[in-house]
């Protein structure tokens, strides 16, 4: 999964931002200050960076000009958001090395074009510079982690079968379901395994600077695996087969709610843990915890309420009218 580190002050237009990403595929970081994301960015190596201009701490340009001094930031994708729409900043920010340039406001289809399309252009100029053999050590280390993978998908599907013997009882539908969730956590567990130890040997202090490419194609070729909107739209789609109810009463009280909202509403429906739906959701577990805090604001509940014991007695009640 891809990564988008967000410098931005504004916390509802950070919010909606890392909506619309995560939603479209990628790990969201968050920080409302310069210095905090230069910290964040050195720390983190994100795939790509969305950064305000007029921010606290340390403004746009200063946190692109650090970036770019330090050794394992200095190649990432840099764009900038900003309410400046004047010739002379916009040369700025280029002069300094940034990659984009959009102003407030934009749709979230110009957000997602401008990112894949950097994402896109990097890629194709870190592969061009590939050399052509890898070191023995490098490729001994790679050999290493593809073991240690492959046995981790085996007792992945040894715990898959054990799951799948238990559910013989249940209906063909709802096997069906739990083996889109069960495939979609196995998934990610092995790729996210893969990417912490590209994710180590990228910042190590002793890899060489030839390397680092190489590291980024490997861990672009991963996140290009992982298809999240045709598994969330699978899940979502078999979840409606059987409970064809559940999305419909809460929609039709509740008309604002969005696709992530309603997805996270039919994990909480089958009691799944937060671990389970932010391996479902391709999220951090915070992140899932952030979302449900939303979900209950929405729905007018207390911290206190259960988002689970909610659904649950709204669609009863529902039907009951019905």
């Amino acid at each position: 999964m891809q990564s988008v580190l967000i410098i931005e002050d504004n916390k509802a237009l950070l919010e909606e931002l890392s909506e619309s990403l995560e939603f479209s595929g990628f790990k969201t970081y968050e920080s409302e200050n310069g210095k905090a994301g230069i910290e964040l960015a050195k720390s983190l190596c994100p795939d790509i960076i969305l950064c305000d201009i007029m921010i606290p701490d340390a403004d746009g340009f200063e946190v692109l000009k650090e970036l770019k001094n330090y050794k394992s930031t200095s190649g990432i994708p840099f764009i900038f958001i900003t309410s400046l729409n004047d010739r002379s900043s916009y040369r700025n920010g280029m002069d300094l090395g940034a990659d984009d340039y959009l102003t407030k406001p934009f749709s979230e289809k110009e957000l997602l074009n401008a990112v894949y399309a950097r994402l896109k252009k990097h890629q194709e100029l870190v592969s061009s510079k590939l050399p052509l053999n890898i070191d023995n050590t490098l490729q001994e280390t790679i050999t290493i982690m593809t073991e240690q993978i492959n046995h981790q998908q085996k007792m992945l599907q040894q715990a898959s079968s054990t799951r799948r013997s238990l559910s013989e009882s249940l209906q063909k539908t709802e096997i069906e379901l739990k083996e889109v969730i069960i495939k979609t956590i196995e998934t990610t567990k092995t790729l996210e395994y893969l990417q912490t130890q590209l994710k180590d040997k990228l910042l190590s202090d002793n890899l060489p600077d030839q390397y680092h490419p190489i590291i980024r194609n490997m861990l672009f070729k991963i996140n290009r695996i992982i298809n999240k909107k045709d598994s969330l739209k699978d899940f979502q789609l078999k979840f409606n087969q059987i409970h064809p109810n559940v999305s419909r009463i809460i929609l039709d009280k509740y008309p604002k709610l969005t696709q992530l909202d309603l997805t996270l509403i039919s994990a909480i429906y089958l009691n799944l843990n937060t671990t389970q739906i932010a391996s479902l959701l391709f999220i951090s577990p915070d992140s899932v915890r952030k979302y449900r805090y939303r979900l209950k604001k929405k729905f007018n509940l207390s911290h206190e309420d259960s988002l689970y014991h909610f659904i649950q007695l709204f669609q009863n009640q529902y039907l009951k009218k019905d």
